[in-house]
C-alpha cells in the first residue's frame, strides 16, 4: 500500500513539474472567465528603423476586460523585440494574464 501511494505521489509531482506555469512575478491578473478574442489591429508602417511593435491585449481592470491598444516603441538597449502579453489557462487557478516583456 505504501509503495502505490509513493508511486502516485511521484507521478503527480512529475505531472505538476511538466505543467506550463508562467514564471513567478509575471502574472498580473487571475480571472475566472476567458478573455474575449484579440481585436484585429491595423499596424501601420514602422515609423523608424529598429522600432518594435507592442501588440494590444485584453487587460483585466475593475472587474471587466479592457482592450489596451498596441503601439510602436524603441526597444531598450540589448533587446530586439517584444514578447506579447498573453492569457494562460490553469485548471486550478483560472485565466492568468502574463505580462509582456522585451527579449
Amino acid at each position: 500500500m505504501k509503495t502505490s501511494r509513493w508511486i502516485l505521489t511521484i507521478a503527480l509531482a512529475a505531472t505538476a513539474a511538466c505543467a506550463r506555469t508562467p514564471p513567478p512575478g509575471r502574472v498580473v491578473a487571475v480571472v475566472d472567465r476567458a478573455p474575449p478574442p484579440p481585436r484585429r489591429e491595423i499596424v501601420l508602417a514602422r515609423p523608424h528603423p529598429g522600432w518594435a511593435y507592442v501588440p494590444g491585449y485584453w487587460n483585466w481592470s475593475a472587474g471587466s476586460y479592457v482592450w489596451v491598444p498596441g503601439f510602436w516603441s524603441v526597444p531598450p538597449r540589448g533587446y530586439r523585440g517584444w514578447q506579447a502579453a498573453r492569457w494562460y489557462h490553469d485548471k486550478r487557478q483560472g485565466w492568468m494574464l502574463v505580462r509582456g516583456e522585451w527579449r
